[in-house]
């Protein structure tokens, strides 16, 4: 507590609980209005033609459109949606196939032939990918060096593999992985390099006593020494080695890949691509598209490509980072646009599902006024709640009293919250118009009136009816004036769209 800050709000102009059921007030009517989407600027006609329902269906489902150049020249536009949508994402093909690399965001590009428009949206995110991790140059060089380690592995590999009878062992073992360029040096380039690249790699075994009689090993054609190489490459042992050495120089890259699954130095633009998705004093509530996210990290895979053999050891490389990496990727997420974020920038958001609280992955502020927050599932239900440093005491908003259970060894626990129950509970009147003395005679103005008295209830008698008692002790009294946080639930419909 080494710094604090004090607000003097004589209008009560802001006021917390107010502010919270707002945010979550358009749900009231209908669900669908805290949906991260970008709203019809006019009523959507009674009778759309095809054009027309095809822009509201994109609407709904989280599309925005933007300006797109086709590969002609001509300006046209395409629908974007980000990582964050408001229906269930649809199945797509992988965005990366099992063998390897793209250059370009081409491959992830969506034409719907019958309107004659593009799905930019996995092209941006594999394009997004690619520019965040040649932007880090730490991540870029590591990238770059893992790949050449790799390379010179398979190289290693394909070299055994030319020689008749030889296997990936040697290379393993590191006895005479390299002995063709050896022999080459020596003999200072008098021999081509096919021709040592293509000579017996293991000296032949003594065919008699006499050691000076060896077994020579019979040459193979070019043809089906590269055949045997890439056969070894393909082989289990030669995978073995090629996952070894990949696993041995990912580094760094499985932490850096795992804060890219959270969308982290993700612009904000990217996730809430119109401003009008999120206007000013809103919550939006959404679901992370799976299909995005592995486009985005397609992307960053596919930096330091520059060769084919690259191209065939990238899923080498991949399969190793993804078994390192320790964050699961998130499947939902509320976003908050409103001047309570920078009064609360601790707010507490609790997220369930089914009863089951689930894991915040992500909590950050894109913006002073702007919350996100990331989940590891699908919540049902949402309870926003004011942080609270310490015990404080005084009337809960609303000028009402949240009752707290007063018995040890209850459900709830002693001091717990009982959900719903609040005093006075008559709804005609609040704490301060029930029980505050109205300054007569000898009687300070402002003050509760704990005590009976004057043929007049005191408070004390109030809370104590509540529970069925005469009276409270001090300490029972203390326990409901303990100040509750300020809280807003909030039930999500659970949907399958």
């Amino acid at each position: 507590m080494w710094a604090w800050s004090f607000r003097c709000d004589t209008r009560a102009a802001f006021d917390a609980q107010g502010i919270l059921q707002q945010l979550v007030s358009p749900g009231n009517d209908d669900p669908e209005n805290l949906a991260l989407r970008l709203p019809p600027q006019t009523d959507p006609p009674s009778d759309p033609d095809d054009a027309q329902q095809l822009a509201l269906e994109r609407l709904r489902r989280g599309f925005v459109p933007v300006a797109h150049r086709v590969l002609s020249g001509e300006r046209t536009y395409g629908w974007y949606r980000g990582p964050a949508t408001p229906v269930t994402a649809p199945e797509v093909p992988p965005v990366v196939g099992e063998r390897g690399t793209h250059t370009t965001a081409d491959h992830a590009l969506i034409y719907e032939a019958e309107h004659g428009l593009f799905d930019v949206s996995y092209a941006a995110a594999w394009t997004l990918g690619r520019a965040l991790g040649l932007a880090d140059p730490q991540y870029a060089a590591e990238t770059v060096r893992a790949r050449r380690q790799l390379a010179n592995a398979a190289a290693q590999l394909m070299v055994r593999g030319s020689t008749r009878g030889a296997g990936p062992s040697d290379l393993v073992t590191g006895r005479r992985g390299l002995r063709a360029l050896h022999e080459l040096a020596r003999e200072r380039g008098g021999r081509s390099l096919a021709e040592a690249l293509a000579a017996p790699q293991i000296p032949s075994r003594p065919a008699s006593d006499d050691a000076d009689v060896r077994e020579q090993r019979p040459r193979i054609s070019r043809a089906e020494a590269r055949a045997a190489s890439h056969a070894l490459l393909a082989g289990e042992d030669g995978q073995a080695v090629l996952r070894a050495t990949a696993e041995s120089t990912t580094g760094s890259l499985p932490q850096w890949l795992d804060q890219l699954t959270l969308l982290r130095g993700v612009p904000f633009p990217y996730l809430v691509p119109d401003a009008r998705m999120l206007p000013p004093e809103s919550l939006r509530l959404f679901r992370i598209d799976p299909a995005w996210l592995a486009a985005l990290t397609a992307g960053a895979h596919d930096v330091g490509v520059h060769t084919s053999l690259d191209h065939r050891l990238a899923p080498a490389l991949r399969q190793a980072a993804a078994g390192r990496t320790a964050v699961a990727p998130p499947a939902a997420g509320l976003l908050i646009r409103s001047a309570l974020v920078p009064a609360w920038p601790q707010i507490r958001v609790n997220a369930h599902r089914n009863g089951v609280a689930l894991a915040e992955l992500r909590r950050d502020h894109p913006d002073h006024d702007v919350l996100l927050c990331l989940f590891d599932g699908v919540p049902d239900e949402l309870v926003l709640r004011e942080p609270s440093q310490g015990i404080r005491f005084g009337i809960d908003s609303g000028d009402l009293i949240n009752l707290r259970q007063l018995e040890a060894g209850g459900d709830p626990e002693l001091g717990a919250s009982l959900p719903g129950r609040r005093f006075p509970s008559d709804g005609s009147s609040t704490v301060f118009t029930a029980y505050l003395r109205d300054g007569g005679a000898g009687d300070p103005d402002g003050v509760l009136r704990l005590l009976d008295g004057d043929g007049r209830e005191g408070l004390i008698t109030g809370l104590a009816r509540e529970f069925g008692l005469d009276s409270l002790r001090p300490s029972q009294l203390a326990v409901e004036l303990i100040n509750s946080p300020i809280e807003q639930p909030l039930t999500v419909r659970p949907a399958d769209r």
